[in-house]
């Protein structure tokens, strides 16, 4: 079995039957709603979350139905899936091939578009140093995102060395990162790279270091990718030319663009009918903010909004039910809370 239907199975046996296979899907690429962010922390899936950003929902059905066939998985209700115990034999089988890489953070990294954007912006301004440096000005750029061009362009504007300085100061930086990476990851990651008389070689070309699995390759790229950017922030004096491809709007790392507004509009006091009125926005969706600025922009929004003694209630339901299905802790309850303040409370499960 592959990459991919372990970490499909991984998934599905954390989520254990509480989430339809779409929940599992948005789990796997990462969609920024706030019920998967809430998702996330809830089924201790938030560091592989977005690990498969790119993969299509109909390749996630047909791998789902694959392993149905096979006896892997069982459907306990319509599109919730459930191991079987074929399935919990097979995924013990996979965690003693793959692992999920020791710097791998989806949650903060891949959910957030952030490693995908320094990737971009690094390999272009890499590639574009490299070749000024041989006096060759023309060559097929390995991004053709405007937006990745536009910000190359201005950075190799600002540089205030020639080329050749700003490439060894860049050069150091890298060597002195990637000393500290086992030797196999710091190939990988420079096997990644173009420049003059060098193209950077696709995972499918370099999956043999890794299982032979594209996939699988890809994750322990990302990883160092990571890790680098973790580096960048916690000792930017030490990497500041490395650090410099990180930088873009404070704060719209985590939280979605949306939610951001509403947290705007928190912050100056604004209750949630009020923020309902200036946005024009349904009550549902402002909720939604607010569950996911609980979770990543402030955790005192969640006390605001609910009691310690509520929060203890649900918590105490949801134990009781053994589940986090939403409908059956609130059966529970008596329909005594309301769905948004169960949401709160699981929210604030995570930081007990």
């Amino acid at each position: 079995m592959s990459c991919l239907e372990w970490i499909i199975l991984t998934l599905i046996n954390r989520v254990n039957g509480q989430r339809t296979s779409g929940g599992v899907y948005h789990l796997l690429t990462g969609k920024r709603s706030a019920q998967t962010i809430q998702d996330a922390r809830l089924f201790d899936c938030y560091k592989i979350a977005g690990s498969v950003k790119t993969l299509s929902r109909e390749r996630f059905e047909d791998s789902v139905s694959h392993m149905l066939k096979q006896g892997v998985l069982s459907e306990s209700e319509e599109n919730f899936y459930i191991l079987t115990s074929k399935g919990r034999e097979a995924l013990q089988t996979l965690d003693r091939k793959y692992k999920l890489p020791p710097y791998f953070n989806g949650g903060k990294y891949e959910w957030s578009g952030l490693a995908s954007i320094y990737w971009d912006r690094f390999s272009l301004f890499f590639q574009t140093l490299a070749s000024f440096t041989v006096n060759e000005k023309q060559f097929i750029p390995v991004s053709y995102r405007l937006d990745t061009q536009r910000w190359v362009k201005q950075k190799i504007r600002e540089l205030r060395q020639p080329a050749a300085a700003a490439s060894e100061q860049l050069y150091n930086e890298l060597v002195d990162f990637l000393q500290q990476l086992p030797e196999r990851e710091a190939e990988l990651f420079v096997s990644r790279l173009t420049a003059p008389g060098h193209t950077g070689r696709t995972f499918d070309q370099l999956s043999y270091m890794y299982a032979g699995d594209a996939l699988y390759t890809k994750l322990f790229f990302q990883s160092v990718l990571h890790l680098l950017l973790k580096s960048t922030e916690e000792k930017p004096g030490k990497y500041p030319f490395l650090q410099s491809f990180a930088e873009m709007e404070k704060g719209k790392q985590i939280l979605t663009a949306s939610a951001e507004e509403t947290s705007k509009l928190l912050k100056k006091g604004k209750t949630l009918e009020e923020i309902m009125e200036v946005r024009g926005l349904k009550r549902s969706t402002i909720e939604d903010h607010l569950i996911e600025i609980a979770i990543y922009g402030d955790s005192n929004v969640s006390k605001q909004l609910i009691s310690e003694e509520e929060t203890s209630v649900i918590l105490q339901a949801a134990e009781e039910t053994g589940s986090k299905r939403l409908k059956q802790i609130k059966d529970n309850l008596g329909g005594e809370y309301s769905y948004f303040q169960i949401r709160l409370a699981l929210a604030r499960q995570r930081e007990r």
